[in-house]
């Protein structure tokens, strides 16, 4: 059971993640939601805000980072050799601490910021883009209760992050599930 600062908690990284999609898609001049990001979209976010992307073979386990790049510019450094999904996320996930306005130095996820407020946002940003809210209201119509539609997301996850805790996986799928219930995103 998930104690009402744990909601609390929740409740403002899914308000937060809302309004970072709002923003992104404000950027794009589109005036209805319709994730995910197609390509052209995603290449124009990146040069609205001034974001180069990079990708270098990485040496380390690290799939990813966001840098500054000169004055006001940003860049996303990718390893070149990371799967498809891994690259697909990674991106996503530091276009959000970008559009957060979170890099002023080069941000690194180790694994016990999993769980801090600015890695569950960027997770939950890439995630909604991934994972679009057509899937869900698709299992949704299906009938399946939130309950059964969070452990089809958890298992969708699985497949798409190999390598990710128990714990991060339940978290990221119930926050999910909640963008969709709430915000219809």
């Amino acid at each position: 059971m998930r104690s009402s600062d744990d909601e609390e908690a929740a409740g403002e990284v899914v308000r937060a993640t809302a309004q970072l999609i709002r923003r992104a898609w404000a950027l794009l001049g589109e005036a209805t939601l319709r994730p995910p990001l197609r390509s052209d979209q995603l290449s124009r976010l990146l040069v609205l805000t001034r974001t180069r992307l990079c990708e270098f073979p990485f040496q380390s386990r690290t799939l990813g980072m966001a840098i500054p790049w000169g004055a006001q510019e940003h860049a996303i450094l990718i390893d070149r050799t990371a799967a498809r999904a891994d690259y697909a996320f990674t991106l996503r996930h530091e276009l959000a601490h970008v559009l957060a306005g979170e890099v002023s130095h080069a941000l690194f996820l180790a694994t016990a910021d999993t769980l801090s407020y600015s890695e569950r946002r960027a997770d939950l940003f890439a995630i909604a883009d991934l994972v679009p809210a057509r899937m869900l209201t698709h299992l949704r119509g299906t009938g399946r209760r939130w309950s059964v539609l969070e452990l089809e997301v958890q298992q969708a996850f699985r497949e798409l992050t190999g390598g990710w805790s128990a714990q991060r996986v339940q978290d990221r799928a119930a926050l999910r599930v909640r963008l969709f219930r709430e915000h219809g995103l």
